[in-house]
């Protein structure tokens, strides 16, 4: 798919350049205009994309976090860069994470959608200095950026059910029964999971819910850059603007610890898509691959706290095998459709061969900031 000659002439007057905040009254504009946002949605969007914009702890001095397409004077379009610190074989490494891309429907009308969609890919492209991931897009865009070239890899998602009472009012002749045979079925996972925990040795680990993070978190991304798959630095200051600080906060903090020292944690949340049969997400798993019993308890603490926010099942993302490993364990079953996320500017990196590989990745559903956007 290519920009038409009628498009591309009108692209003589369209200037991309970085957003400044004194963009937002017209980003705010533009939100007006979203037809997947409720009432009151613009202005709360409007005032994540400025947390995401200008508040990122991983943003050096003038750094271009959304890049913005300007018609005379009148934005037509956006989208964001996010700077990111990566740990790829232990060391770290910059890099960007691109999503949230919007085009003003009006544009979109006089045809030119596609044609300033390339025009701000190939700014970011050209303006970055290594690659950058692309987590999160239509299937229109995934398009669109399979033409630039870039490449694709799949992160396999896993579901463990909490209740089947609904699947089980279709076989089951009373609401009743359906609600006894899901007690049962639920008694039945509790039971497996404290004989998995024994068996794993689970109770040396011990369990709280923080409401921030700390130095705590800091040394344990230390120690675990050499072992831990590709993934975002997650310091506290980073994981803090991510979950904590961030405005219309929801999500929550487990941590684990053995011997008074932090072995891991679990950020987890429901999902904002399904709110008439709520899906719990285990955003963040994090700790030692080698650890399993801390891994045990975060995914099981993980389900109950789910449970009790009334989600019916629990999703997660995960790409590395280990960890896929120890989700099977207690339960969690593959899905069909995994998380798409594609890398481009692959030829400014010098470990290509390493990053191109999906299971050398850490990849969660919290590995990228665009989870911060959705309603």
């Amino acid at each position: 798919m290519k920009p038409s000659d009628n498009s591309t002439e009108a692209l003589k007057n369209i200037v991309v350049r970085p957003l400044v905040r004194g963009d937002l009254a017209q980003i705010l504009r533009l939100h007006e205009t979203r037809d997947d946002i409720d009432e009151g949605g613009a202005e709360k969007r409007t005032r994540l994309l400025e947390w995401l914009a200008f508040r990122n702890p991983f943003g050096g001095q003038d750094e271009t976090t959304y890049y913005v397409a300007e018609e005379k004077g009148t934005i037509l379009a956006y989208h964001g860069r996010m700077p990111v610190r990566f740990v790829i074989n232990g060391t770290i490494s910059p890099g960007y994470f691109v999503h949230d891309l919007y085009v003003d429907p009006a544009a979109r009308k006089r045809g030119l959608g596609v044609a300033i969609t390339f025009l701000i890919a190939r700014a970011i492209e050209e303006q970055s200095d290594t690659f950058f991931c692309l987590y999160g897009m239509t299937p229109l865009n995934r398009m669109m950026q399979t033409r630039r070239g870039y490449t694709e890899m799949v992160a396999d998602s896993y579901l463990r059910r909490i209740s089947i009472r609904n699947e089980l009012m279709r076989f089951l002749p009373s609401p009743v029964l359906a609600g006894l045979g899901d007690l049962v079925r639920r008694a039945g996972l509790s039971a497996f999971d404290v004989l998995l925990q024994f068996r794993t040795a689970g109770g040396r680990v011990t369990l709280t819910m923080p409401d921030r993070f700390d130095e705590a978190v800091d040394r344990l991304a230390e120690a675990l850059r050499p072992v831990l798959g590709i993934c975002s630095l997650r310091t506290s200051a980073h994981l803090n603007w991510r979950y904590v600080d961030r405005p219309f906060p929801r999500e929550r903090i487990i941590a684990a610890w053995r011997d008074g020292v932090m072995t891991g944690y679990a950020v987890v949340g429901l999902s904002p898509y399904k709110k008439d049969t709520p899906v719990g997400l285990i955003l963040d798993l994090i700790a030692d691959p080698a650890d399993t019993p801390t891994i045990i308890k975060l995914i099981q603490s993980s389900v109950r706290q789910l449970a009790s926010m009334g989600a019916a099942a629990v999703r997660c993302i995960m790409s590395d095998p280990r960890f896929a490993a120890v989700l099977r364990q207690c339960l969690f079953t593959r899905e069909a459709v995994g998380q798409t996320m594609m890398l481009g500017n692959l030829h400014k990196s010098d470990q290509r061969a390493v990053i191109e590989e999906v299971r050398r990745w850490h990849m969660t559903r919290g590995e990228s900031d665009s989870f911060l956007l959705s309603p």
